[in-house]
């Protein structure tokens, strides 16, 4: 219910703020931002470089699905006409 809140989503729109994802909150962002500035970077990024091993990845609290759902999240974001998918069967 707060004022601010469209001119608040205007500017994370304008900044291209990881936050706008779903899951991804301000601690995950904080975490990633150097490496990762924006969603635009997310979606083009090459996840791999960022992962130690099969589950861990440089981000301290972020695992390897948790990334990887963020970058497909990401990449949707930057697609025009983009249609949501099933990750797993009914």
């Amino acid at each position: 219910m707060c004022h601010w809140y469209s001119e608040c989503i205007e500017q994370l729109k304008v900044l291209d703020d990881l936050t706008l994802l779903p899951e991804l909150g301000r601690s995950k962002r904080d975490v990633m931002v150097s490496e990762i500035p924006n969603l635009q970077e997310l979606a083009i990024a090459d996840i791999s470089r960022f992962m130690k091993g099969k589950d861990k990845t440089i981000f301290k609290g972020i695992g390897v699905g948790s990334l990887m759902k963020f970058h497909n999240r990401a990449k949707l974001s930057k697609q025009k006409d983009a249609v949501p998918y099933w990750t797993e069967a009914m």
